[in-house]
C-alpha cells in the first residue's frame, strides 16, 4: 500500500543475493536506528540453537546503534556464516541490511537505485537485470527509513549543475559506453575526453 515512485536504473545493473555474507564480515561499519534493538530483543534466541550472541548494540551519537564496526564480523552470523536474524524473521528487517547492496537517492524524477560494488554478486553482475525484479527493489526501498536527497548534482568535485544538465551528461556518457562496436578502452577514453571538455579542461 506504500507509494511506488519511479525508479531510475542503469540498464546493465544486475543482482541477486547469493548469500556470500561479505557484507556481514569485513565490509564497512553498519549502523541501524534505535528501533532495531526492540526487533533484536523480540527474537527467541534460545530456540535458534547455538550460543546466544551479545544482543545489546552499542549506542552512537544521534540515537543510532552500531551493528558492527568496520572490519569486524557481524555478531549475528552463525558458524556457517548465515544471518541468524534473517533465519528467525525471514526477510531482513534491519534497514542497512534489508536494502544492501541497493543504494537509493531521491531525485526530481523519482528515485535513483544503484548497486554497491562491495557486494560480490553486484560487482560480477550475477542475477537478473534490476528492472526484471521490481518487487524486490520496492521491498528494499521500504527498508530505507529516510531517503537521502541531493540538492546539488555534480559532474566533478566542486562542479554543481542543474538536474537537467546532469541527466544530459549521463545520457551522453551512457550512449558512448553502449557502442559495442568500439573497443571498451576507446569508449572509456572517449567518455573521459568528452567529460573533461565539458568541464572546460584541456585534454593532455
Amino acid at each position: 500500500l506504500q507509494p511506488r515512485p519511479p525508479l531510475q536504473l542503469l540498464p546493465e545493473a544486475r543482482f541477486r543475493c547469493h548469500g556470500d555474507t561479505a557484507c556481514c564480515d569485513i565490509e564497512p561499519m553498519i549502523v541501524v536506528p534505535a528501533a532495531a534493538q526492540a526487533v533484536i530483543d523480540a527474537i527467541p534466541w534460545d530456540r535458534l540453537g547455538g550460543p546466544r550472541p551479545d544482543t545489546q548494540l552499542p549506542a552512537l551519537d544521534g540515537g543510532r546503534l552500531l551493528l558492527k564496526a568496520q572490519g569486524d564480523r557481524c555478531r549475528f552470523l552463525d558458524d556457517e556464516r548465515r544471518c541468524r536474524i534473517h533465519k528467525a524473521l525471514g526477510r531482513q528487517p534491519l534497514p542497512a541490511c534489508g536494502a544492501y547492496p541497493l543504494r537509493f537517492t531521491a531525485t526530481p524524477d523519482g528515485v535513483a537505485a544503484t548497486l554497491a560494488m562491495t557486494c560480490p554478486s553486484a560487482r560480477n553482475g550475477l542475477g537478473p537485470a534490476l528492472d526484471d525484479d521490481l518487487e524486490d527493489l520496492y521491498e528494499r526501498l521500504l527498508a530505507v527509513p529516510e531517503l537521502p536527497t541531493r540538492e546539488k548534482h555534480h559532474l566533478a568535485p566542486g562542479v554543481a549543475v542543474p538536474w537537467e544538465t546532469f541527466q544530459a551528461a549521463e545520457a551522453t556518457l551512457l550512449a558512448l559506453l553502449a557502442d559495442a562496436d568500439t573497443p571498451l578502452v576507446r569508449r572509456l577514453w572517449a567518455g573521459e575526453r568528452w567529460l573533461l571538455a565539458t568541464l572546460g579542461y584541456e585534454p593532455e
